[in-house]
């Protein structure tokens, strides 16, 4: 008999950060695995964010990789170095060690921005966690393969 878990114990419920007034809208990019297309997507969400007029903030916490990080500092030097103007995006990459200091660094990479982007690592980590429960759109690429689509319910 299903009784809809009524008297059953109840699971720890984790807090859902409330967002506050005039807060950006926090878009994170997460998977576990990894190749399926997470900082290529977080690199043309922000920039076509940028050419619509947003103000974009970016933190790449995949500091081994630092694939969002690299295109986003290649298209600024790359604007420098030939005198243009092309929409892009505030951005940083997470070295930090606890998720206190992911907030302070997502603070001030969020001032006076509409969007703030999270670009995860392709493995279970625990500021993607933190990152994901504050988000206002969550974004989980996938390949179109059984091993993808597996792994994905036991995320």
């Amino acid at each position: 008999m299903l009784r809809c878990g009524i008297g059953q114990p109840q699971k720890k419920r984790v807090p859902i950060p409330v967002p506050q007034p005039n807060a950006p809208h926090r878009i994170v990019f997460a998977n576990e695995k990894g190749g399926t297309g997470k900082s290529t997507t977080a690199v043309h969400v922000a920039i076509a964010l940028a050419y619509q007029g947003a103000r974009v903030g970016a933190i790449d916490l995949d500091p081994r990789q630092r694939t969002l990080h690299r295109y986003l500092e290649n298209r600024a030097e790359t604007e420098s170095r030939r005198g243009i103007d092309l929409p892009n995006a505030r951005f940083a990459v997470f070295q930090g060690s606890t998720t206190a200091e992911l907030d302070a660094l997502a603070a001030e990479v969020s001032e006076g921005m509409d969007f703030l982007l999270f670009d995860t690592p392709g493995r279970d980590d625990p500021f993607a966690r933190h990152v994901a429960t504050g988000a206002d759109t969550l974004v989980t690429p996938l390949n179109d393969s059984f091993v993808d689509f597996d792994l994905i319910g036991q995320v």
